[in-house]
């Protein structure tokens, strides 16, 4: 996700902006079905939207599997906008899919 957050003037903002938009299905998809298979089937050749892809799907799948490394390196982050950005993209794009997931195991 470094590569997706970083930068905020010109056109790093411009791909953050694409990338975050790129990750957000994927995301979502790897959170609800523990997977990365669909990031990473069509994934060569390479561009920025496949790297977003991936991220977003290995951001989610982090999510559902190990969620206390993503808690301690979320809580490590300095950079403020980088934290608010992360954690607008996990409660509107992640939370649902893993509280529907965590709803139906009750």
């Amino acid at each position: 996700m470094g590569c997706t957050w970083s930068g905020t003037t010109g056109a790093r903002k411009r791909n953050r902006v694409v990338g975050a938009k790129e990750s957000n299905g994927s995301a979502a998809r790897a959170a609800a079905n523990c997977s990365v298979e669909s990031a990473v089937r069509d994934l060569w050749p390479v561009t920025e939207a496949e790297l977003a892809i991936l991220s977003g799907a290995l951001y989610g799948l982090m999510l559902r599997v190990l969620p206390a490394c993503v808690r301690i390196w979320y809580t490590g982050l300095r950079d403020r906008s980088t934290a608010s950005g992360i954690e607008t993209f996990t409660t509107t794009h992640c939370s649902p899919q893993l509280l529907a997931y965590e709803f139906s195991q009750v």
